[in-house]
C-alpha cells in the first residue's frame, strides 16, 4: 500500500506535517525506527527527515526543495528515489501534489510514496546477468545470434558472427531477411526446410 503524508505549508518556508497514513508507520518501523504519529505531527519534514530519518543532508535539503518546487509551481511533481536508512536501500515511485484549501487559502504538499524495491533489484539482477552474459560471448569468441520474436525481422547477433562473415561489427544492419541471402547457396533450403520445422514444432 501506498505511503502518504500530509504537510502544510507555512510563510517561514516550512513544511509541518499534519497527517500519516498506517502504512508509512509500519514502513518506518522496517528501517528499524519506531514511532507513533504522534511522534511526528506537528513536526517540521526537515525536523523528520533530518533526526527521526536520520538521512544526510544532501538528501534532506533536496527533499525541501522538491516541496518549495511544489508550492511555487503549483505543479505536480512525479519521480523516482533511492535513499538509504541505516543499512537498507529503498526505492521508491515518489508523486508530490500541491494542494489549496479554498476556505482558508493554505497550502499543501501531499506525498504519495510507492515501493519499488523489488523491481529494482530484478532490474539490477537483470542487469548483471546481461553483463555476465556478455563476457561470456566475449570471452568464448563464438558466433552467437538470438532471434527472439519471429514476428520481428530484427535478431541479435555477437561481434564474432559479423567477423566470421567478413563484416566489422555494427557494418550491417542486423535483419532475418537479410540473414537469409548470408547462407550459403549449397545449405540454404536444407537450413530453410530445419528452420520451418523448428518454428513449426516439428523438431527440438
Amino acid at each position: 500500500q501506498d505511503l502518504q503524508l500530509l504537510m502544510e505549508y507555512h510563510d517561514n518556508k516550512t513544511f509541518e506535517i499534519v497527517a500519516a497514513n498506517e502504512p508509512y508507520i509500519r514502513k518506518v518501523a522496517e528501517f528499524g525506527i519506531f514511532i507513533t504519529k504522534e511522534d511526528f505531527l506537528g513536526k517540521s519534514a526537515g525536523y523528520f527527515c533530518s533526526e527521526i530519518l536520520h538521512l544526510k543532508p544532501d538528501l534532506v535539503q533536496a527533499t525541501l526543495d522538491n516541496y518549495h518546487k511544489v508550492i511555487e509551481t503549483k505543479q505536480q511533481m512525479k519521480f523516482v528515489e533511492s535513499i538509504q536508512i541505516e543499512d537498507i536501500i529503498y526505492h521508491a515511485d515518489i508523486t508530490l501534489t500541491p494542494i489549496i484549501n479554498a476556505e482558508d487559502g493554505k497550502s499543501y504538499v501531499f506525498y504519495n510514496s510507492h515501493d519499488i524495491s523489488k523491481v529494482m533489484e530484478a532490474m539490477k539482477l537483470l542487469q548483471e546477468s546481461e553483463q555476465r552474459f556478455a563476457l561470456a560471448v566475449q570471452a568464448s569468441n563464438a558466433g552467437i545470434w538470438d532471434w527472439n520474436d519471429i514476428n520481428q525481422d530484427n535478431f541479435w547477433v555477437s561481434d564474432r558472427i559479423y567477423e566470421i562473415l567478413g563484416y566489422k561489427p555494427g557494418e550491417v544492419e542486423v535483419l532475418f531477411s537479410k540473414w537469409k541471402h548470408w547462407i550459403h547457396p549449397h545449405d540454404s533450403k536444407k537450413v530453410r526446410k530445419l528452420l520451418s520445422k523448428y518454428l513449426k514444432s516439428e523438431s527440438p
